[in-house]
């Protein structure tokens, strides 16, 4: 693999030169700061991404020189903001080793921005930065600032109790007091050691004895022993935390299988108590079941609520936004009143400095829905999940590891991301060979339906993926980055949280809602629009075409742009009696003289005007020729392959989705709402933008064009149409360009009448169900994920996601 890297010539003008200051002073945000440290370097080039900074305009407050991962990270501050800056010199500083960093370089920001695009929340903002040395310019370092709230959860991990959210009218605290004294007399009933625990004891060793071999029997013996029982309740009650709707049915099993295995077993005196012992605890388990089931959780009143407490928030933080952030300050929220540093305010540290059981008396939809502090934090604990794991997913995040992500979905370090693109270009390292199968990316209905438990695609790291291989051994004490066994097992419940469940498919629709021109927009801001390089996995890569011209003088900057306009094609130029070609390999533009003979028979246009010589008319030996004496033709150019690559997998993502009932019933019962929510992110997002360009930063217009909210609206509706043609059976493997003859001009649909569709089956839904054979009844898909795992008496219970 080879790519393209020029460096400028310092005599040379820069078209940026007129306007260089203006271009560093975007950068700039505080006027304090002068831009005259910069001014004494040479113009910057005109292809520089107009995103990048200057190493120069950071303040180090470490010097680290050794890389204690794999790269060499520094903290950093600028314009009073603390950044980390991660500098990744190759140690060999040759051509290709230098333009490898570049390129690594400016596809991370690209990767990090694009994540922004729709979680601008999980991410920091991350800049390519530059250094001028050795009479040139080089990208080696990455600068990202500091991300609020962000904790690894190798030191703060996803527990069970970080999962639950209970309705406040719900007695949850009363039965699970009542559960855990149960359980205490379940753990006394089921002791078999006798009162005399002497050695000398024949009734203790026999005693002793019975109960060792009752419990390796147990292991090979499906039949619920008592002491095997014992040991898993004394193991509960020695957990002090909330128990889980999964702990509580693999609780609801044993006491269900107990019940049954000494109901068949002769009667006595302490089976019957065991029994009485065993019926309350089946009750109050079911009771709470049905509690930590959600069944009583709406997730949009919810979304309301955390709304509106993030207003209040955001207003306080606005306050103290230019006070001193050691600063301790007395604020009041949501009637409590609470002291706190301002760092923390900026942190997002509000909510969490509120006692926890206090309850929160607010309405949604105009409707009292009061929930507890702590029930509010667990909700944006799984909401920022969501919205972190479906982000990595989505991005082919390859580094997903235990330190790289926190517990509320927060990321850092996107150098990996992109993967199925951005691994031609990152030279594999040890622990990655080791550790790493090939890789696979691509989305499938049954990942979506199950996620965040991947069962097809395959990452390097991921939360529910267990770290060695497929290894059941717990590993996670040789690296930090491996996730413990624990940490699998928590985050593979999140499956069907109703909460994540939600916000995975909002997610899922907003990603399918962008455009190949925001990504464009955002790539030609952070990419060099002149990076080429070979495919050396492209078996057609020397099947390119030619520019052909003629020239009496040779003129290498008229030749660059001649290039540029031809999509970068090599040029082949007739001066005299010689041909010279004009292409780039080896890191650099330049221009080969070539065998004159090989052209006798290729017909040069006059000078001042070109023609191009397609693939096709390309004879054998000038192909060779050309190989031969240049090295092959870099003929694809970095930044139109990583958005079109880019483009293909969002494309991919909705050809899945679009298919999935689940997802169909999604935005049945959900859809305008959370279209609602998403197309004023976007607005937020876009007036952001805004923003930047009125400061002088121009280079957002494209982006800010791009952002076309009607065309999102278009797009959505579109979409609710689209599932309505897919639901019915025969279209579910039609091609979406064939599916778009099937949608009518009639008026949009609304996510609502799709809903309508799916009740009552109307005419108009074309063919929505099937029905039953032999019965004629309409066959309607179960709208909540839970459901798959529910008796029907339990799914008789349930609100949420009902048809």
């Amino acid at each position: 693999m080879t790519s393209s890297r020029e460096q400028p010539k310092t005599t040379e003008k820069s078209v940026l030169l007129d306007d260089g200051s203006d271009f560093l002073q975007m950068e700039v945000d505080d006027k304090d700061e002068s831009p005259t440290i910069l001014q004494h370097l040479p113009p910057l080039p005109p292809n520089f991404p107009k995103r990048s900074r200057s190493l120069r305009l950071f303040t180090y407050t470490s010097h680290k020189t050794k890389k204690e991962t794999c790269h060499l990270v520094n903290t950093a501050t600028r314009n009073g903001k603390d950044y980390f800056v991660k500098d990744d010199t190759p140690e060999e500083k040759t051509a290709e080793n230098l333009q490898l960093a570049e390129i690594l370089a400016q596809l991370e920001v690209t990767s990090c921005e694009w994540y922004r695009l729709v979680e601008p929340d999980i991410v920091p903002a991350t800049h390519a930065c530059y250094e001028y040395k050795d009479d040139a310019y080089y990208f080696t370092a990455v600068s990202s600032k500091k991300l609020p709230g962000f904790t690894p959860n190798r030191y703060d991990p996803l527990l069970e109790q970080d999962l639950i959210i209970e309705p406040v009218e719900n007695d949850t605290d009363y039965q699970r007091h009542r559960l855990m004294e149960n359980l205490k007399l379940l753990s006394a009933s089921w002791d078999r050691t006798p009162n005399d625990s002497s050695w000398l004891s024949l009734s203790y060793a026999y005693s002793y004895t019975r109960n060792q071999i009752n419990w390796y029997s147990s292991l090979w013996d499906s039949k619920p022993k008592a002491i095997q029982l014992k040991d898993h309740v004394d193991k509960l009650l020695t957990q002090q935390s909330k128990l889980s709707r999964e702990t509580l049915n693999t609780l609801l099993n044993q006491i269900e299988a107990r019940q049954q295995h000494i109901s068949k077993m002769d009667t006595t005196p302490q089976r019957q108590t065991e029994l009485e012992y065993l019926k309350i605890a089946n009750e109050t388990t079911k009771k709470l079941m049905a509690s930590t089931l959600n069944e009583h959780v709406d997730v949009k009143k919810l979304e309301e609520i955390d709304k509106l407490v993030k207003k209040l928030e955001d207003e306080i933080e606005r306050k103290y936004a230019k006070e001193d952030k050691d600063k301790d300050v007395t604020v009041n929220l949501l009637g409590q009143s609470i002291t706190i540093k301002v760092a923390d305010i900026k942190n997002g540290g509000l909510l969490g400095k509120l006692d926890k059981n206090r309850i929160i008396n607010e309405k949604a939809f105009n409707k009292p829905y009061p929930i507890k502090v702590r029930d509010l934090i667990n909700y944006r604990t799984i909401k920022g999940l969501a919205k972190g794991t479906i982000a990595s997913y989505v991005n082919a995040e390859n580094d997903y590891h235990n330190r790289n992500g926190a517990k509320n979905g927060k990321r850092v370090d996107t150098d990996m991301s992109e993967w199925g693109f951005m691994q031609q270009f990152k030279k594999t390292n040890f622990s990655e060979w080791l550790f790493s199968k090939t890789p696979n990316f691509n989305f499938t209905e049954r990942d979506i339906r199950n996620f965040p438990n991947l069962q097809d695609a395959v990452f390097r790291y991921f939360p529910t993926k267990n770290s060695f291989s497929q290894s059941k051994i717990d590993l996670s004490s040789l690296h930090e980055n491996f996730y413990t066994q624990h940490d699998n097992e928590v985050f593979q419940k999140l499956a069907f949280h109703p909460v994540y469940v939600f916000h995975k498919f909002k997610s899922l629709l907003k990603h399918i809602l962008t455009t190949e021109a925001m990504y464009r927009s955002i790539a030609q801001m952070n990419i060099r629009n002149d990076l080429n390089y070979v495919d050396e996995k492209d078996t057609k890569r020397e099947e390119y075409d030619f520019v052909l011209m003629s020239a009496k003088a040779i003129n290498l900057n008229d030749l660059r742009i001649i290039s540029e306009k031809n999509s970068n094609k090599p040029i082949l130029i007739r001066h005299g009696d010689q041909v010279s070609l004009y292409g780039f390999s080896g890191q650099t533009w330049k221009t080969t003289e070539l065998d004159r003979k090989l052209f006798e028979g290729v017909k040069f246009p006059e000078e001042n005007s070109t023609s191009v010589l397609q693939s096709r008319e390309v004879t054998k030996e000038i192909r060779q020729e050309v190989t031969a004496k240049k090295g092959h033709i870099q003929t694809k150019n970095l930044l139109d392959e990583f958005v079109k690559y880019k483009a293909a997998r969002i494309q991919q993502l909705k050809d899945v989705l679009l298919r999935m009932p689940e997802f169909r019933d999604f935005l049945a019962e959900n859809g305008d709402y959370v279209f609602k929510e998403i197309q004023q992110e976007f607005a937020d997002y876009k007036q952001r933008c805004e923003r930047k360009v009125q400061q002088g930063k121009i280079h957002y217009q494209p982006l800010v064009d791009a952002i076309d909210l009607a065309a999102i609206s278009k797009e959505y509706k579109k979409i609710v149409r689209l599932n309505i043609v897919l639901s019915n059976p025969m279209n579910k493997n039609i091609p979406e360009t064939e599916l778009e003859k099937l949608i009518t001009d009639e008026p949009a649909k609304t996510a609502q009448t799709v809903l309508r569709h799916v009740r009552h089956g109307s005419e108009g839904s074309r063919g929505i169900f099937s029905t039953t054979p032999g019965t004629g009844a309409k066959t309607i898909p179960s709208v909540n994920p839970l459901s798959n795992s529910l008796p029907e008496k339990e799914i008789a219970k349930l609100n949420v996601g009902k048809v």
